[in-house]
């Protein structure tokens, strides 16, 4: 029964072997981050912060995801699709990802350590912070992660970036958002350090799509010609 219910779920796992649905969340997040710049920075009453333009970006920007992912499957991958064989597990698995833990928890570890040095502490802003980069984080490794072994370097790669962001000192975390007409009341902060962390997590995940869809293609190239 166990081994039945691994294979149906193996079309799920795989889903994402040519990169593609990396690359549709990348643009999202990155044109989503794209347009939220443009409007907090444009005048307050301009069309950019109109309701209206928000609908149409969405249908627009969703349209283009949805039918470019459809032509990378129906161009790319689909006709490759028999050319695609599951990876077997290794042993050695359990170990690269402790390893990686350990590293990810050292890297954290220091960075903590030297912004106490610093002297500058950790307030509730850092937290709330490194707790949405925990998150998405984590959100990533069960989408992706799980299915394609290597991604785990992709996120903590991730996770990192959140904890960097999110000990940035003030000034520039909220250089996204000082000038924009956004309230001074807003914790500028955590804003300006969520605008960044997601420009970041965009751009990871349209460079590791990337990285899955060359070596989709460099794999199943090579097995077409034998």
């Amino acid at each position: 029964m166990q081994d039945t219910q691994s294979l149906l779920k193996k079309p799920e796992l795989y889903d994402d072997i040519d990169g593609s649905r990396e690359l549709m969340l990348g643009f999202m997040v990155i044109g989503f981050m794209a347009f939220a710049w443009l409007g907090i920075h444009a005048p307050r009453y301009s069309i950019c912060n109109n309701g209206y333009s928000l609908f149409i970006f969405f249908v627009l920007l969703e349209i283009v995801l949805i039918y470019g992912r459809k032509a990378i499957k129906h161009f790319i991958t689909y006709p490759r699709t028999g050319f695609v064989s599951y990876q077997k597990p290794r042993l050695v698995s359990l170990a690269l990802i402790c390893i990686l833990g350990a590293s990810v928890s050292c890297v954290v570890g220091l960075l903590i350590a030297f912004f106490f040095v610093q002297g500058r502490g950790i307030d509730r802003t850092v937290l709330v912070t490194i707790g949405i980069g925990l998150l998405l984080t984590a959100a990533y490794a069960r989408g992706f992660a799980r299915a394609i072994r290597w991604k785990w370097a992709t996120a903590a790669i991730l996770l990192v970036f959140g904890i960097v962001i999110a000990l940035l000192p003030v000034s520039l975390a909220s250089a996204p958002v000082s000038q924009s007409w956004l309230p001074a009341a807003l914790n500028q902060r955590l804003v300006g350090s969520l605008f960044w962390y997601e420009a970041c997590y965009g751009v990871i995940l349209l460079i590791s799509g990337s990285i899955s869809l060359a070596l989709y293609l460099r794999n199943s190239r090579n097995a077409h010609a034998e």
